[in-house]
């Protein structure tokens, strides 16, 4: 009988509660969406013209991997299609599992091309193994795209895909940086080959002289402002190792380091750093070999390197100290440990947030950008034992930490983190600095760091640098070699195919063993180099090529890889024989200053000018009225850079707030009862006068309220929100209040709450009708179901509600119209059949 599917009370309610995703909805463009995942953006504008709006024109770059993080309801990958996969590039669509299982209803994802996958975050990996994902790492050309749904996190699934995603790509850069280097990192080699001249070998003969001695090492951690007062009371008896970051707060609180150490090849830390160069006198700076050009290069004090000179195998690469990582903080650990000291105390190495939400000590630079709240669920242990916020770098770093505090373990070398706050770290010790005891240095520090290395004069550095000099001028011709065997190579592939030759594959075989046999490093590195240009020779997804047509392709696609990339490394090395001509101009009798302060300006060596008076006082002597007037004019650059006047790199430029980000961050951390760090937000936007900020302020007061329980006070601030009528938290304030009246039973409040909710959105429509069904107002329920369904026909669901109504209602002749559409769209429809059969039951027993 028909009363047997009647609709229950509680059915309604749950219904109307319930968080599904919902039908597809249609546009006048025809571009189907669902709200649940992108809400109103797609509803008035055709989906073609937000993206361009979003994207601008030519987004998309060839031999680029994107990694897309949500398909917007498979909007993006249609606009992908249509707009055409630029050449040698790849998707990976990410998507939650429960929008994953519904794009098949509106795009055949069997039918999508090699180069584009979809895939939820379970088949992450193999879509990256299959379309060769560390290659395009090694080539800088991975890039990660929020979509206007992960960035909106209508559905707060994807914050949390989000970030998975940049963990597991932070590891996969990391590894394949390890392991097959980086493209900014070789640029960097060749740039610095003039600094890179004295090797960190040195610092190993301490290690008899430094057994039972203490060294700290000091990072930018907040934890760093609790023990500076400790290390300047025991300072002569620590040797502080510091990495470049630390610099200005320790030029303010009067504290000098004996070793400075930075690995980032990016100006930006030559502005976050920039106070080392108050302390070139008294310390060394230990620097990767790919360190910021700016930052060694304007270094008036002793230096030396780590790792290799050139990033091809060659005879100037001599043994050095590796350059640990992955981040400086692990660089400045593992030299306390090759020094041979028996005790490093961890200073400001927290890898995890403080209770305020700080990352970084005071007045670091950094930390006036703001917050920055975690990404990591349930955060990091302390060694305090409650459990921090951190991010997945710092992950990453707590990892790295413990593995390096595992081998000076081995070396009867004793790590120990003094601040309660910071991250608990295998094989690192926790122990407040009242109960470290510290052996008494027999040398000053002074003392032993002048026994580094003597003083080898300025022929020493004219030697190095013609040396350097000399082994890219024979890396460029080989380069040029291969260019020219290459480009004939191709004609010889085209004309071999073209039946014009005979014996071309010959030649082309010989082509190749010249190549490998006369250049077996080079070629080996140009292979390296251009890697993702080598790779075109396979399509995505291929290993093998699959036929004759290929072949003549593939050999076209090889040399071309080879020419291309040879004339890539030749500029780079015409770059790095300019900077060292430029050096050896330094040190000429009669040098030319027009083109050293050019050269310098263009370079940001603005501090340059002192270094070479510090070794030829007399150098600029010579220098005409214009030259000294472009001389003060550098040292006045450099002199505004050291007051923090000017910046090297727009980095440092303040951030504006990601309202979005911050948004998703709000309601992560609502889910997850996460109260400290919601506390922390909210009181940085307790400030905020914007109307985005004001309205998320209030926004996550009430989330607050409701977490410690306090309705009443949350239902005022969800008032605020809905009175300011900010569209961009409106609906989740609305959202809040429904599911407390629910739980309090109040249906007064839930039916308004509805009422606005419907206003905003077609998609709470059929849930409102179902409260008013529920409260007796049978008429306008049904007028907004069929108002409802006339824009969303698709939505089978809702006209099967609406047919049940109909009956409820007693119009038998309503319920069969709503079960026959739903039929003609879906005829396997068990409870339409069902229905009808019922409805052609009743009317037969009349």
């Amino acid at each position: 009988m028909i009363t047997t599917e009647q609709i229950t009370n509680k059915e309604i309610i749950e219904e109307a509660m319930a968080q599904d995703l919902g039908p597809f909805f249609e546009n006048k463009y025809g571009d189907k969406y669902l709200y649940s995942v992108n809400g109103g953006t797609f509803s008035e504008l055709a989906a073609k013209d937000v993206y361009t709006d979003f994207f601008g024109k030519d987004h998309f770059k060839s031999e680029c991997l994107y990694l897309v993080v949500g398909t917007d309801s498979g909007l993006l990958i249609n606009y992908v299609l249509e707009q055409g996969v630029p050449e040698d590039s790849c998707f990976i669509f990410l998507e939650l599992p429960e929008v994953l299982e519904r794009l098949p209803e509106i795009i055949n994802l069997d039918q999508l091309p090699e180069s584009i996958h979809v895939t939820d975050l379970g088949g992450f990996s193999e879509s990256l193994s299959t379309l060769h994902a560390r290659h395009y790492i090694y080539s800088k050309r991975l890039f990660t795209q929020p979509t206007l749904s992960s960035m909106d996190a209508r559905l707060v699934g994807y914050t949390e895909l989000y970030a998975e995603v940049q963990a597991a790509m932070s590891d996969a850069v990391w590894n394949t940086e390890l392991n097959l280097g980086s493209h900014g990192f070789e640029i960097r080699q060749i740039e610095n080959l003039a600094e890179n001249r004295l090797s960190s070998t040195c610092l190993r003969d301490f290690k008899d002289v430094l057994k039972g001695k203490t060294a700290v090492v000091l990072g930018v951690g907040p934890s760093l402002d609790d023990i500076l007062p400790w290390v300047k009371q025991n300072r002569d008896n620590l040797f502080i190792i510091a990495v470049s970051r630390s610099s200005r707060r320790l030029k303010e609180v009067g504290l000098s380091p004996h070793i400075i150490v930075s690995v980032d090849p990016s100006a930006y830390s030559c502005d976050v750093s920039r106070e080392m160069f108050l302390f070139s006198k008294e310390a060394v700076f230990i620097h990767g070999p790919h360190v910021s050009p700016a930052l060694v290069g304007n270094w008036a004090g002793k230096h030396l390197y780590m790792g290799a000179r050139f990033p091809w195998e060659s005879l100037h690469n001599v043994s050095n100290l590796p350059p640990y990582g992955p981040t400086v903080t692990q660089t400045a650990l593992c030299v306390a440990v090759e020094m041979g000291f028996s005790q490093v105390i961890l200073g400001g190495v927290d890898l995890c947030f403080n209770k305020e939400g700080q990352v970084y000590g005071k007045t670091t630079q950094g930390r006036e950008k703001g917050l920055n709240p975690g990404s990591v669920h349930g955060g990091v242990k302390t060694n305090g034992g409650w459990y921090a916020e951190t991010i997945h770098a710092f992950v990453g770093g707590v990892k790295t930490t413990g593995h390096i505090a595992g081998q000076a373990k081995a070396k009867n070398c004793r790590i120990i983190n003094s601040a309660i706050g910071a991250a608990k770290i295998a094989n690192v010790d926790y122990a407040p600095t009242e109960e470290i005891k510290l052996e008494s240095l027999k040398l000053s520090q002074k003392s032993l760091l002048s026994k580094l290395y003597a003083e080898d004069g300025i022929d020493a550095e004219v030697t190095h640098c013609t040396e350097m000099l000399r082994e890219l001028e024979m890396a460029k011709s080989a380069f040029i070699d291969i260019e020219k065997l290459s480009m004939r190579a191709i004609a010889l592939n085209r004309d071999l195919f073209a039946r014009k030759v005979k014996g071309g594959k010959r030649q082309i075989d010989n082509i190749e063993q010249k190549i490998n046999n006369k250049y077996p490093e080079l070629s080996k590195f140009a292979k390296k180099y251009g890697i993702l240009k080598f790779l075109k020779i396979v399509k995505p997804g291929k290993d093998v090529i699959e036929d004759f047509s290929d072949v003549e392709r593939a050999g076209q696609l090889y040399y071309e890889a080879y020419r291309d990339t040879a004339r890539t490394l030749i500029q780079l090395i015409e770059k790095g024989e300019k900077r060292l001509k430029l050096r050896l101009e330094e040190y000429e009798e009669f040098p030319d200053y027009r083109k050293l302060t050019q050269y310098w300006e263009e370079a940001q060596l603005y501090g340059r000018k002192r270094i070479v008076e510090l070794k030829k006082p007399d150098f600029f002597i010579k220098a005409n009225a214009d030259e000294q007037l472009k001389l003060n004019w550098l040292e006045k650059k450099f002199t505004k850079f050291l007051s923090r006047q000017e910046d090297l790199s727009s980095m440092s430029k303040p951030r504006e707030k990601d309202y979005s980000q911050l948004r998703n961050q709000v309601l992560v951390f609502f889910l997850r009862k996460s109260l400290n760090p919601l506390q922390i937000l909210s009181d940085d936007l307790a400030n905020d006068d914007s109307d985005d900020g004001h309205a998320l302020y209030l926004l996550s007061r009430g989330y607050i309220m409701e977490l410690e329980d306090n309705i009443s006070d949350a239902l005022g601030f969800y008032q605020q929100v809905i009175e300011g009528e900010n569209p961009k938290v409106l609906e989740r304030a609305l959202s809040r209040v429904a599911a407390l009246s629910f739980e309090s039973k109040n249906n007064e409040n839930l039916e308004l709450a509805f009422e606005c909710l419907a206003g905003l959105s077609l998609v709470y429509m059929p849930k409102y009708a179902d409260l008013l069904w529920l409260k007796g107002n049978i008429e306008k329920a049904l007028e907004i179901y069929i108002s409802y369904l006339n824009r969303a026909p698709s939505d089978l669901l809702a006209m099967v509600k609406l047919g049940r109504y109909y009956l409820k209602a007693g119009s038998l002749e309503g319920g069969r119209m709503a079960f026959e559409y739903v039929l003609e769209k879906d005829p396997d429809n068990p409870t339409a059949k069902k229905m009808l059969y019922d409805i052609n039951e009743l009317e037969f027993n009349k």
